[in-house]
């Protein structure tokens, strides 16, 4: 996988130690916050990486942060009991932020992704963030599987986004 760099980054390679050093440049107090939180549909793919970039070069200033852990649904976010629920509710208390994008596994279907999405959605509004929702594409591996997929996760986002004015 590819994930992008935003600012120069220079490494250095000794015997088996590899060194990278970056600038990281300072957030200025008036940039918008997003967390994302997903899987790694989000995290492999760089999207916070790729949308911060996009917006940089819109002359938007912005900044990202993740909750993401591999092949994660909503459900276990919107558990309060399970280690990545604790994870979410830890970045909630100790960050604030302007939006939380919102992305549900692959396999997901409307019965299971509105209850988390609805038992999320207070604890967002509690850190004075909007919810927004992030499509994600279909992991099918055939051309009708692809569509079929891209039709259930629209049907699904769509009907949860109106549902709760997202």
């Amino acid at each position: 996988s590819t994930i992008s760099v935003l600012h120069e980054a220079i490494g250095s390679y000794t015997d088996t130690h590899l060194t990278l050093k970056y600038n990281d440049p300072v957030v200025s107090e008036t940039a918008k916050t997003y967390l994302f939180v997903g899987n790694s549909a989000t995290y492999v793919n760089g999207t916070p990486l790729k949308f911060k970039g996009l917006a940089l070069a819109a002359g938007k200033d912005i900044d990202v942060d993740y909750c993401t852990f591999g092949s994660s649904y909503l459900s276990e976010f919107a558990n309060e009991s399970h280690q990545y629920g604790i994870g979410l509710r830890k970045k909630l208390r100790e960050n604030k932020y302007d939006y939380v994008v919102l992305q549900d596994a692959g396999s997901c279907v409307y019965s299971q992704t509105q209850p988390a999405v609805k038992k999320i959605l207070p604890l967002i509004e509690a850190n004075g963030a909007e919810a927004l929702l992030y499509m994600r594409y279909s992991a099918s591996s055939t051309a009708q599987g692809r569509r079929e997929g891209a039709k259930q996760h629209f049907d699904n986002y769509s009907k949860i986004a109106e549902e709760f004015s997202l």
